[in-house]
């Protein structure tokens, strides 16, 4: 036995209980996301969602399209099992698949935070170690 519920348009909807906890974990997973974004690559908090916010990163992202596709998916992903009554997500992933990208996506950032700071590191200016001579 599924929940059900009418949508706004009068269509009648029913999800079983592995669709709402995929649904709910996706949408954690999202959050978690998001999270991530605003907190380590300086995403505003006041995004209305996944997708503002991965257009605000994109720019640090440049020559990473693969990386951006999949967020983007993450991001479609998320918004139509939660916006859109007759998608199924779970034909489409699995938890365990969704949350693999997620981590995916994740370690790929770090390694894009990690080259940053190297490239910064390196571009420091080295200061002479002396006395100063008056």
């Amino acid at each position: 036995m599924g929940q059900a519920w009418t949508t706004g348009d009068g269509a009648d909807v029913t999800l079983d209980a592995t669709e709402v906890q995929l649904v709910g974990s996706v949408v954690l997973l999202a959050k978690d996301l998001e999270a991530f974004l605003s907190q380590h690559l300086g995403a505003p908090t006041n995004c209305r969602g996944l997708h503002e916010m991965i257009t605000a990163v994109e720019p640090r992202l440049a020559g990473r399209a693969t990386l951006v596709r999949q967020m983007r998916w993450l991001a479609t992903m998320r918004n139509k099992a939660v916006h859109e009554a007759a998608f199924r997500l779970s034909a489409q992933v699995t938890v365990a698949d969704f949350q693999r990208r997620c981590s995916e996506v994740k370690a790929a950032l770090r390694d894009v935070l990690r080259a940053e700071a190297a490239a910064a590191a390196s571009a420091a200016p080295v200061t002479p170690m002396g006395c100063v001579v008056s």
